[in-house]
């Protein structure tokens, strides 16, 4: 499971709004999604969330950049960087279980 990291819209210690990337911004995404999903449904397990969550993501079937090569070097099938091959999809998870509790 992958969440955005790239071209994050945020704001600096200035109060001004820039745009960033990583996995700074990434986890929180997941954590977030997961909180969400906690205080919409607390009875939800631990193991259930993190199922819900990486069984919902977003498949992607294109060919990426491998981390630590340069641009268009190695290019490899995105579903081999992650255990999944798909990227975040809070709205899928929430959806997910709005469908079982129905």
């Amino acid at each position: 499971m992958m969440a955005p990291a790239v071209k994050i819209y945020t704001i600096d210690t200035e109060n001004f709004y820039k745009t960033s990337r990583g996995t700074s911004y990434a986890s929180p995404m997941l954590a977030g999604t997961a909180a969400l999903l906690k205080s919409y449904f607390p009875y939800l397990t631990a193991a259930q969330l993190k199922e819900i969550i990486l069984s919902s993501g977003t498949k992607l079937d294109l060919k990426v950049n491998r981390p630590g090569n340069e641009e268009g070097d190695a290019l490899v099938p995105f579903s081999i960087l992650s255990k999944t091959g798909s990227i975040l999809n809070s709205d899928a998870a929430f959806q997910k279980v709005m469908a079982m509790v129905k």
